[in-house]
């Protein structure tokens, strides 16, 4: 059976989330003034869009700037061809961040999006209810919102490909509070998801290590990356460029 509604209803990033969330093989058909358009899910990702005559990750940005529209989902559907490799919350980050420039351009406005950073922090002052232990107690949960430049992160991760050429795998941003990909090339979720929890063990493990919310991993191919070029040029250029993206 067929999931069907309205844009107005449920916006095309909702549905993308909920689809690759779900992990189903299916297809989403977006219909808005007489066209359209059809993403292709496989694997909790999405790995195929048509409009039109148009393929790839640009029918996805079209796609986010349609307001109005229906949209249905079919289930058990395989995709024609693979036209994308991208994570799919990567493609949702560059849409917006491609809507947001696009209206930017009109008022002048920074492209900036925010997210919730939570950080253990000492409690003080204050005593433990009788049915918790202390130890237990010398923790609590804060929350805090950091911003980061859309476009610049973008930037750097382009910056990236160009620096490594073949010689670059695979990369990802992730953020530690649920180990999923912001951004990166040829992504790898699975990889994201399993370094965020060994890093999230040791964090633990060794208390106070200062792991940050945002980390980075990536796969090289030796042969083609000099690891003098990668160590002394390339991580230290990136790292600037990724922090540049957060403090702006």
């Amino acid at each position: 059976m067929a999931l069907k509604g309205k844009l107005t209803e449920m916006g095309l990033s909702d549905i993308v989330q909920v689809a690759c969330k779900g992990k189903n093989r299916a297809c989403l058909i977006v219909q808005s003034q007489g066209q359209e358009g059809s993403l292709f899910f496989e694997n909790g990702q999405i790995v195929h869009a048509i409009l039109d005559s148009q393929e790839g990750e640009d029918v996805i940005y079209e796609l986010l700037t349609w307001d109005e529209g229906t949209f249905e989902i079919e289930q058990n559907v395989s995709p024609p061809k693979r036209t994308i490799t991208t994570n799919w919350s990567g493609l949702l980050l560059e849409g917006m961040r491609r809507i947001d420039e696009s209206a930017a351009k009109r008022d002048g406005s920074d492209t900036v999006m925010e997210f919730e950073r939570k950080e253990e922090q000492l409690v003080s002052g204050r005593s433990p209810p009788p049915d918790v232990k202390k130890e237990d107690y010398s923790t609590a949960k804060k929350k805090e919102v950091f911003t980061m430049n859309v476009k610049k992160l973008s930037e750097a991760i382009d910056a990236l490909k160009g620096s490594l050429g073949e010689g670059l795998i695979t990369t990802d941003i992730w953020t530690a509070a649920d180990g999923q990909s912001l951004a990166g090339f040829n992504p790898q979720p699975k990889a994201s998801a399993l370094f965020n929890q060994l890093t999230s063990t040791m964090d633990k493990a060794l208390k106070g290590s200062g792991f940050p919310e945002l980390q980075w991993g990536m796969l090289i191919d030796s042969t083609k990356a000099p690891l003098g070029l990668l160590l002394n040029v390339v991580i230290p250029q990136a790292i600037d460029a990724f922090e540049e993206a957060i403090a702006s």
